[in-house]
């Protein structure tokens, strides 16, 4: 199941491992600096995913992040048009990666072929930790996080990718099935309009009976367009399309060719960026603040979750929200607080 497009998002990220060079440059850099022009794109600095390999001695970590970020601006990438932001300053990937954690199969994990390539590369280290299996785990909730459609990679990545649709399907299927689904999504297919809900229930038929596949764009499109439809309503028409369930979490697609953050071509010599106009006071506000502030304000109104009763945490009525959760924001037929991530 398939959620809707948000305006062409992108997001990549790259972990600060050390010096950049111009492998990373012509591997990542050169291509987001291209698609910042062209879609919504989110870039990080991914500090949380070098622990999964660098536990061990963190000390240069804060050293590494920085010196990316002056890397990044020299190299091109505009603070104006792209969000910039630091993995650590949004705590919100950290509580998505612990939910999706509950639903995620150990075997999916282990049968991601990077795990089994890195632990042979990575020998000389002790790897038998949840934090390196969980890797693609954390990248998962890193995309689902923003509702990313794209997801610049190399060929070696696609496996990543794959594995965040097959979570987001099942984290879709457990938590989006509501009570009187049909019913609802029909009610909501008549606020389109006469003529808009005639195309939708085509479109709908198009693609559930031949797959098409093009029908099914033009149809989440028709969605989208509506302005006069509730968050609620336009979920579950999105749902609709392919399903019987609400689609909470879209399926982001692999942006091929277009260079993922781990995508590193053997080269050594530095992009030298330290040269440029460039420096770490610069960065740091940004980075530090501005940033992560236009992160979090996208993180939670994008990852609500308005699920069946089984996900609510039940409290007593009289008692206060508990910290996390919205009070007022009940699911249907239940009594407790939704969930709500963020």
């Amino acid at each position: 199941m398939t959620g809707p497009i948000q305006n062409r998002r992108v997001l990549s990220g790259m972990r600060p491992s050390g010096m950049l060079h111009l492998g990373n440059y012509h591997g990542a850099l050169k291509n987001w600096i291209e698609l910042q022009y062209q879609y919504e794109c989110y870039f990080f600095i991914a500090d949380w995913h070098a622990l999964t390999t660098g536990y061990e001695d963190t000390s240069s970590v804060e050293e590494y992040v920085w010196t990316m970020a002056i890397d990044w601006l020299a190299a091109g990438l505009n603070p104006g048009v792209a969000t910039l932001f630091i993995q650590s300053k949004v705590p919100e990937h950290a509580e998505l990666h612990l939910l999706l954690s509950m639903i995620t199969p150990l075997g999916w994990l282990e049968r991601v072929p990077s795990y089994k390539d890195q632990q042979a590369q990575l020998a000389d280290k002790d790897l038998a930790t949840y934090g390196f299996l969980g890797y693609p785990l954390l990248q998962s909730a890193d995309i689902l996080l923003y509702r990313a459609q794209y997801v610049p990679v190399g060929e070696d990545q696609v496996a990543h990718v794959e594995i965040t649709r097959e979570i987001a399907r099942r984290f879709n299927h457990i938590y989006g099935r509501e009570p009187q689904f049909e019913q609802k999504a029909e009610k909501a297919i008549k606020s389109l309009g006469a003529r808009n809900s005639s195309m939708y229930r085509s479109l709908r038929r198009a693609y559930q009976e031949k797959g098409d596949g093009e029908a099914l764009a033009k149809a989440r499109a028709l969605v989208e367009a509506n302005a006069r439809l509730t968050v609620a309503d336009r979920d579950r028409l999105f749902g609709y399309l392919e399903g019987t369930g609400i689609a909470i979490l879209p399926e982001p697609e692999a942006l091929r060719g277009q260079g993922g953050g781990e995508k590193v071509i053997g080269c050594a010599v530095v992009l030298g960026a330290h040269d440029q106009a460039v420096d770490v006071a610069a960065a740091h506000p940004y980075l530090a603040v501005v940033g992560a502030a236009r992160c979090r304000r996208s993180a939670p109104r994008l990852t609500n979750i308005r699920a069946a009763p089984r996900s609510c945490f039940r409290a007593k009525r009289t008692a206060p929200a508990p910290r996390g959760l919205q009070p007022g924001r009940r699911c249907a037929s239940a009594r407790g607080w939704c969930m709500a991530v963020g």
